[in-house]
């Protein structure tokens, strides 16, 4: 696999300075004209088109998706691709996992380290209700708190 990624990795830099290929010129080559490599962070930015989720677009597919069937013969049915590096834009197949939904949703609130509202969450703020969400406990406070108000203020409480 290492060799593939090296292929398209000097095919995406000897197609820079040429014209657009046709469309129907084999996908991989295609593919290829639209990424462009950071040094830094080795991310593989996609310089295509965006889905409204702010994901590459390529061929009816998500550029990382795309990718990651192209080098590793397809993705079982029911798994995502998960960004390792959270970059959306990024279709480097050794920054991208095979994963189900429920695992993709847990890594990406792992990076939300703070309820809406400002609040930390953290191990004294934080409640997980029978479902696994997650829940702010000054916010759950702060509810009580004005509607127990609202009920004083209008009689409503015994």
């Amino acid at each position: 696999m290492v060799n593939q990624i090296n292929k398209i990795l000097r095919l995406s830099e000897s197609l820079k300075s040429e014209k657009e290929p046709p469309y129907f010129a084999v996908p991989i080559v295609r593919f290829a004209k639209k990424i462009e490599v950071d040094a830094l962070s080795g991310c593989w930015q996609w310089v295509g088109a965006l889905n409204s989720g702010g994901y590459g677009s390529f061929d009816g597919t998500s550029s990382h998706r795309f990718i990651y069937e192209y080098l590793y013969d397809g993705i079982l049915k029911d798994l995502h691709i998960d960004h390792l590096c959270r970059n959306k834009r990024c279709c480097n197949p050794v920054h991208l996992e095979a994963v189900t939904r429920l695992e993709n949703n847990r890594r990406a609130a792992a990076m939300i380290t703070h309820c809406p509202r400002g609040h930390c969450y953290d191990a004294e703020n934080t409640r997980f209700d029978k479902n696994g969400w997650r829940h702010c406990l000054e916010c759950r406070r702060n509810r009580r708190n004005y509607w127990k108000e609202r009920s004083d203020e209008y009689g409503l409480r015994n």
